[in-house]
C-alpha cells in the first residue's frame, strides 16, 4: 500500500524549497470558527472575499521576475470542480499556475530553480486526479 502523506506535510515541503530557491510566499490557512457541526466537530473556514477559491501558494521571485499560482494536494487528495476552473482561467490570463502532489518533488524543484520549460502537467491545464475522473 501506497504511503499516504498529508498536504499539511507537503505544504512545508514546498516553502523550504522554495525559500532556498529564493521565492517568497503566501498561504492562507483555515482557521476554528469555534463552531461545531452537526456532528460536534469543529467547523473551519477559510476566509476570502471574491469569485470562487484562492490557490493554496502565490509566490514570487523577483529575481527570475516570475509569479506562480500552486496548489498542493495530498497524496490521495483531489481537486475540486472550482479549483481546476481556477486554474485553467489562471493559465489562459498567461500566468503560471499548477497543481502538485508530493510525487511531483523533482518538478516542483525544476520550476522553483528556474526551469520554465519543465515539462509538468500541471502548468499545461492536464490535471490529474481532478473530481469526476
Amino acid at each position: 500500500m501506497e504511503n499516504v502523506e498529508s498536504e499539511k506535510s507537503f505544504s512545508t515541503w514546498f516553502l523550504d524549497a522554495a525559500h532556498l530557491h529564493g521565492w517568497l510566499c503566501r498561504h492562507n490557512r483555515p482557521a476554528m470558527t469555534g463552531r461545531k457541526d452537526r456532528n460536534g466537530k469543529p467547523v473551519w473556514v477559510t476566509a476570502y472575499q471574491g469569485d470562487g477559491v484562492d490557490m493554496d501558494w502565490y509566490c514570487v521571485n523577483v529575481e527570475q521576475m516570475r509569479a506562480m499560482w500552486v496548489e498542493l494536494k495530498s497524496t490521495d487528495g483531489n481537486l475540486s470542480g472550482e479549483q481546476t476552473d481556477w486554474l485553467e482561467t489562471l493559465l489562459e490570463a498567461g500566468q503560471e499556475a499548477g497543481a502538485f502532489w508530493p510525487g511531483d518533488r523533482e518538478l516542483l524543484l525544476e520550476l522553483l530553480g528556474g526551469s520554465k520549460e519543465a515539462d509538468i502537467d500541471g502548468l499545461h491545464g492536464e490535471w490529474p486526479h481532478a473530481e469526476g475522473e
